[in-house]
C-alpha cells in the first residue's frame, strides 16, 4: 500500500475552447511517485525514478503520412492543455527520450514548440542542453493491430 503525502487539485483554463480541464495530481514523497490524471485529454502519467510513463487512448484511423510515420492504422497522440503545449525539457540534461517499450513495429513522431520534429522506430532521442524547443509533444503510430485501451510510452529526460 502506497501511503500518499499530499493531494492537490489543479484548475486548467484552455483559452483556446474556452473550457476548463481539471487534473488531480497525488504525490508520494517517498517513493518518487506522482500520478497525474486530465480527464479532458484522457492523459495519465506516473513519474518514477526519473521515468515518466504517460498513457492514453489509441484512435483508430487508416492514413499515411510520408516519409516517416509512413501507413498506419491508428495512433495515440500525447500533448498537455495550454499553456503547457506539451512536456518540457528538464534543466541539465542532456538527453530527451520518448520511448515505446511494448512493441518493436510503431514509429515515434515528435514536435518541438520551435518547429524542430523527429521521427523513428519505438524510440526517439533529442540532444542538447537546451535542446531547440521548450516543450514537446508526440505521436505514437501503430502500422497495424491498434490496441483497444490505454497505451503507454516512457519519457526520460523530461519534466512531468
Amino acid at each position: 500500500m502506497i501511503g500518499i503525502a499530499a493531494t492537490a487539485a489543479l484548475l486548467v483554463s484552455c483559452s483556446s475552447d474556452q473550457t476548463n480541464e481539471t487534473a488531480n495530481k497525488k504525490t508520494d514523497r517517498s517513493r518518487q511517485v506522482s500520478i497525474v490524471s486530465t480527464t479532458v485529454a484522457h492523459i495519465e502519467s506516473a513519474t518514477m525514478n526519473g521515468l515518466i510513463s504517460v498513457s492514453a487512448p489509441p484512435t483508430v484511423s487508416h492514413g499515411t503520412i510520408n516519409p516517416c510515420p509512413g501507413t498506419f492504422d491508428g495512433y495515440v497522440a500525447f500533448s498537455k492543455a495550454l499553456p503547457a503545449w506539451g512536456w518540457h525539457p528538464t534543466a541539465g540534461t542532456n538527453i530527451h527520450r520518448i520511448c515505446d517499450t511494448n512493441r518493436s513495429d510503431t514509429k515515434i513522431q515528435v514536435t518541438g514548440r520551435s518547429g524542430d520534429s523527429y521521427c523513428s522506430n519505438t524510440c526517439v532521442t533529442i540532444t542538447g542542453n537546451p535542446p531547440t524547443s521548450t516543450a514537446y509533444k508526440f505521436t505514437v503510430y501503430f502500422p497495424s493491430n491498434v490496441p483497444s485501451s490505454n497505451y503507454s510510452v516512457q519519457l526520460e529526460g523530461f519534466d512531468p
